[in-house]
């Protein structure tokens, strides 16, 4: 089942990032950052559950973007279980539905690898940016 995630989640939300980060972030900031997207208009977070546990969440965020003169979508964290099938396809496609409610006219998700490229793939999505990051630090 997926639904909208409410505050008494948090602490499942904060067990499945910890087994989808493998920087080994997981911290006080990621646990403050779903209490800001659980409570911000712009955000929204919902969660898949599966034998009443939680299998999954999709974080987004929509926003005016100026060079689509239009909402945009950006998947901000976006999670499923190993081994569950088929729950990070309808988080995605849920997600997609409120995007699209909120008037969003195009969404961008994250593809850590090819294996998530691939499903995107399927779902109609093509690579619209290559994204770089570097760690900054003060000299």
């Amino acid at each position: 089942m997926i639904r909208a995630a409410t505050h008494y989640d948090i602490e499942g939300l904060v067990e499945l990032f910890c087994l989808c980060d493998t920087s080994g972030a997981a911290s006080i900031h990621w646990l403050k950052e779903v209490v800001f997207h659980l409570s911000s208009e712009e955000s929204f977070v919902i969660v898949a559950e599966y034998e009443a546990e939680l299998a999954g969440f999709f974080i987004g965020r929509v926003a005016f973007e100026p060079t689509l003169n239009g909402k945009l979508c950006i998947e901000l964290h976006w999670y499923s279980r190993p081994g569950i099938k088929g729950f990070g396809a309808e988080l995605r496609r849920q997600a997609e539905c409120i995007a699209r409610e909120r008037g969003a006219l195009k969404m961008l998700l994250h593809c850590p690898d090819e294996r998530v490229e691939k499903l995107v793939a399927r779902a109609g999505y093509s690579k619209t940016y290559a994204i770089y990051g570097k760690a900054l630090t003060c000299h």
